[in-house]
């Protein structure tokens, strides 16, 4: 399927359902959900930055893995987010540790986090900044 252009904006209402990817800015009220895409860590590895807007990463594994996360781009991948959750019920420490200098630029006091063993419940979500992860959530994720 090719993409379909509106030079001049569309400026009536949408209703229904758009698949694919959209560009551009919303202006006025957007109501409904965004599915994120998703992707399942099932072994020690690195996660990529996303390509555009936002991933979920599920941790599917049952033992502890190693998640460690790709170095954003400053001004590129600004903006960015990834939410890395536990999704394996069990009770595994799973380690995730940005490519960078820590979490928030905080260096080696904030460079890995680790799951509670309480369930899958658990997870973080951080944004792309000027280089840096930076924590926007944290259920049940120790930093250290």
């Amino acid at each position: 399927m090719g993409n379909t252009y509106f030079p001049d904006g569309v400026t009536a209402a949408l209703v229904g359902n758009v698949t694919g990817n959209v560009t551009g800015n919303v202006t006025g009220n957007a109501k409904g959900g965004i599915q994120l895409p998703v992707a399942a860590a099932t072994a020690t590895g690195t996660v990529a930055v996303p390509a555009s807007g936002a991933q979920l990463v599920t941790i599917t594994a049952t033992d502890a893995i190693a998640v460690t996360l790709a170095a954003p781009t400053s001004g590129t991948d600004d903006g960015k987010i990834l939410a890395i959750v536990a999704g394996a019920p069990g009770t595994a420490a799973h380690t995730v540790t940005p490519g960078t200098i820590g979490f928030n630029g905080g260096g080696a006091s904030f460079d890995v986090g680790t799951f509670a063993t309480d369930g899958p419940q658990n997870g973080i979500v951080v944004f792309a900044y000027q280089g840096k992860w930076n924590i926007m959530a944290n259920v049940g994720v120790t930093l250290a």
